[in-house]
């Protein structure tokens, strides 16, 4: 969480905020039972690129471990844009994968937390983007949420 620091102190010194994304795809695990990990491990390399294709040079994607991912945006100013890029990231996970010869769907549940309006130190902000994700999975999954006390 090095670069999370880092866009924290870089957005202090401005207006503009940090974006904290828990991404977990829906439906992997059966994905993986059912076609094998070499199938679950190339459905994984197919979600990466496809994130990275809709995502800034700037912004930041991590895989956490299983079919969990984090994302750091930042230098934003308007809160809205995180709103439009969970819908891009749900559109292009949502759309069938080729994934060694076997059609492949999958979905995402996405918690974002902003800095500073959410959390002041990073702990607060994993804590509140997973509790924001979390709910997403409660009430019907392939959604985001943006967190709210």
């Amino acid at each position: 969480m090095v670069l999370l620091e880092q866009a924290i102190k870089q957005v202090n010194r401005t207006e503009l905020s940090v974006g904290l994304f828990f991404i977990d795809l829906d439906g992997f695990k059966a994905i993986n039972d059912t076609y094998g990990h070499d199938c679950g491990d190339e459905l994984l390399r197919q979600v990466a690129s496809r994130l990275k294709k809709v995502l800034r040079d700037e912004d930041a994607l991590f895989r956490l471990g299983d079919d969990e991912f984090t994302l750091i945006i930042s230098n934003f100013t308007d809160d809205k844009v995180v709103n439009i890029v969970a819908e891009k990231i749900i559109s292009t996970l949502s759309k069938p994968f080729d994934i060694l010869g076997q059609q492949c769907q999958i979905g995402s549940s996405i918690g974002i937390a902003l800095y500073p309006k959410h959390g002041e130190t990073i702990d607060e902000l994993i804590k509140n983007s997973d509790t924001a994700m979390y709910d997403v999975k409660k009430t019907g999954k392939n959604n985001y949420k943006v967190y709210s006390s």
